[in-house]
């Protein structure tokens, strides 16, 4: 299970860039990939697919301050990529992480199948 766990976690990864790699052919601009990168404090494309999770999604919503560029080009990856509705509820059991992890395996249609059939991760 834990092995199956870690080569999932290189799908979704791998699934992610992807997607992100389709904005930066012109959603994104060049400008607001570096200031995503400057407020998520990376500069290495794997750390920042690893800094994309539920904490992201809570830290960019927050609303207690006026929003500064590099939230508000995070904000735009996030409404891009589909991952700005996601809802964490606290109330459950189950962990944000789980909940944020199941949402984005749904919007991004992943399943056991797909998987299989992906050569490059």
């Amino acid at each position: 299970e834990e092995y199956f766990q870690k080569i999932w976690g290189l799908y979704r990864t791998f699934k992610l860039s992807v997607e992100i790699g389709k904005l930066l052919e012109g959603t994104i601009s060049s400008k607001e990939w570096e200031a995503i990168k400057d407020y998520l404090e990376v500069i290495e494309w794997n750390s920042i697919l690893d800094s994309i999770n539920e904490d992201l999604l809570v830290k960019a919503q927050d609303t207690t301050q006026p929003p500064c560029d590099s939230q508000k080009a995070v904000v735009k990856l996030l409404q891009n990529l589909g991952i700005w509705e996601f809802k964490i509820d606290y109330d459950l059991t189950e962990s944000s992480k789980n909940q944020f992890w199941k949402q984005f395996d749904f919007k991004f249609g992943l399943n056991y199948d797909e998987f299989l059939s992906v050569k490059d991760v």
